[in-house]
């Protein structure tokens, strides 16, 4: 700062709390939801933020020079804690955020993009691959008169439901789920429909169930409703009623809804950059759009919206990137991919081994071991477009739902969000490339393309995933997918590894 520059008071919402410490304080920002703990010296400036004043009188005042006083006011400033218009805007963002997310659920306001198209197949693999839940207590108490009905129909010898995580000392921590049986939930019929749902009727199932595939993520203009990618059945769901034309059935699966998930209340476009919510969704928008320009080419698309990312950042997408040439883009992408295996690996090897009373399934973080490990070898059928229509729709609308589902609002930061996206993308491919060739088919389908988003979207949700593993790699992500993608894309048929063995096909 300059010393004749004015500086704001603290913002509204802001209040000093003193800690007891000898000069010790907090900033509690009721607002925003932050506390930031203060040396002597930030307690002091606070303190002296009482009006604007010139910065040079604010030195005077504090008995410093302006220098070192300066730089505190800007550490302020760029946390929002000053009553500046931005950080007004901010505030604004995060009340706005703060009523739609106590608002009635039955006049909260939808937000459903125009083309977005579902309708359940019934193709039951909703049902499979993990465990459903949690199961609250209404629906258990509505199945007690049934329970010996359904065990009987379901011919189960361990029961209906079990409960997991119980800590003695945080009891509200414990979950019921429905019982698996060879990997589907045990109320799933020959027919592929729930015996809940035939015996009892929709309303009598667990609310995630009834909720599934709808995703609802509260932003500060109301209630963001999409498809998670997570539906196997999704290939023929898509062409579906569209999710604007059931808007009253929505609004009641978002009252079923325990807690909604919500946007960050400030969102950064990189650490340090932060943007209103109306920035936001401009940004989203020219993103969707990008999507909408390259249909026929996912990477094509992929680098579009990275164009924009890295324009709205303040940077130059054409300039050049450093350590592109093949060997260091090499030695950079094993170097994450080993990192990435080093960090799964101890997952992998803490499941249990199968007994006669516990099976402990984790075949997505083989899957994810598989992608990763052919990834560099596999990459120019990665990122080559995609050869039929259906796939590539796939891929528009896969895009077009993580957009809406506030994905990179949810991201530590935008940049971090779209290499996250970007990168599973990637590892969706390499995984699809690969069960592909398990079963001796050169080409890719649709299912191969819907079945390996659904793993890697899994993945990136779980909650060991996405608070133990990605967050370490986010820096790294975004040099290699957003930064240096054109490079990567570009060198793409040069990585791999020659391979020059003899292969035999003995069985």
């Amino acid at each position: 700062m300059n010393a004749d520059d004015l500086v704001p008071p603290l913002r509204p919402g802001v209040r000093l709390v003193p800690t007891g410490d000898e000069g010790a304080a907090f900033l509690e920002d009721t607002v925003l939801g932050r506390r930031i703990r203060l040396d002597a010296r930030g307690h002091d400036v606070a303190r002296a933020l009482d009006a604007p004043q010139a910065l040079t009188a604010l030195a005077t005042r504090l008995g410093g020079e302006p220098e070192p006083v300066g730089r505190a006011v800007g550490s302020f400033a760029r946390l929002h804690l000053l009553d500046t218009a931005e950080a007004r805007a901010h505030a604004s963002d995060a009340e706005a955020l703060a009523a739609v997310t106590a608002a009635d659920r039955a006049t909260v306001p939808l937000l459903i993009r125009d083309d977005a198209r579902f309708t359940c197949t019934m193709c039951g693999s909703c049902c499979g691959g993990h465990n459903v839940g949690p199961v609250f207590q209404d629906v258990l108490d509505g199945l007690a008169p049934h329970a010996a009905d359904l065990e009987a129909a379901t011919r189960t010898a361990k029961g209906l439901f079990f409960a997991m995580g119980g800590d003695p000392e945080a009891p509200e921590r414990e979950q019921v789920l429905c019982h698996q049986s060879r990997g589907s939930c045990v109320f799933l019929m020959d027919d592929r429909r729930c015996r809940i749902h035939a015996a009892l009727g929709g309303d009598s199932k667990p609310r995630a169930c009834r909720i599934f595939p709808y995703e609802f993520v509260a932003t500060p203009r109301g209630v963001a409703v999409t498809v998670q990618r997570e539906c196997r059945g999704f290939p023929e769901a898509r062409l579906g009623k569209r999710l604007a034309d059931d808007s009253d059935a929505l609004r009641r699966l978002v009252a079923l809804a325990p807690s909604l998930t919500a946007v960050r209340r400030v969102i950064s476009m990189a650490p340090g950059f932060s943007m209103t919510w109306d920035a936001y969704e401009r940004l989203e928008g020219a993103l969707h759009d990008a999507v909408d320009a390259h249909p026929d080419d996912a990477c094509a698309a992929l680098s579009a919206g990275r164009d924009v990312l890295v324009t709205a950042s303040g940077n130059d997408p054409a300039a050049p990137a450093p350590r592109t040439s093949v060997a260091d883009l090499r030695a950079d992408l094993d170097q994450l991919v080993t990192a990435l295996l080093g960090r799964i690996a101890p997952m992998r090897s803490a499941v249990p081994a199968p007994s006669a009373e516990l099976l402990v399934r984790a075949d997505a973080l083989d899957h994810l071991r598989d992608a990763l490990t052919g990834l560099r070898d596999d990459l120019p059928r990665v990122v080559a477009p995609l050869a039929r229509p259906d796939q590539r729709a796939l891929f528009s609308e896969h895009l077009h739902h993580t957009l809406m589902s506030k994905t990179l609002a949810l991201a530590p930061t935008v940049l971090a969000g779209w290499a996250r996206v970007t990168f599973g993308w990637v590892v969706a491919m390499s995984l699809a490339t690969h069960r592909a060739r398990q079963v001796k088919r050169r080409h890719l389908v649709a299912q191969d393309v819907m079945d390996a988003l659904v793993i890697t979207s899994f993945l990136w949700r779980h909650e060991d995933i996405a608070t133990r593993v990605l967050p370490a790699f986010d820096e790294a992500l975004v040099d290699l997918f957003v930064l240096r993608w054109p490079a990567l894309v570009a060198a793409a048929r040069e990585l791999p590894d020659p391979d020059t063995r003899l292969e035999l096909v003995k069985f």
